[in-house]
């Protein structure tokens, strides 16, 4: 199984991590060949949505395609 883990949190530590490191391990203990990406949108650079968005040839970034590539390999 693959999942990605989005950590919205913006603090340092903050509620949000300290959640997903607990949901990490809990998979983790049932699972031990399951793929867990992390990604913690504070260290990232993902520009606000706009129309513009919607444009199948508009550039989304690099974070934003990292994130993207990972959640459409996730299970």
């Amino acid at each position: 199984m693959k999942l990605v883990v989005i950590i919205g949190g913006t603090n340092d530590p903050s509620n949000a991590e300290t959640l997903a490191k607990a949901f990490i391990e809990g998979v983790e203990r049932v699972d031990k060949k399951c793929e867990i990406t992390t990604f913690c949108l504070r260290d990232m650079e993902i520009e606000h949505f706009t129309l513009e968005h919607y444009n199948k040839d508009a550039k989304q970034g690099k974070d934003f395609e990292k994130l993207e590539a990972a959640v459409k390999k996730a299970d």
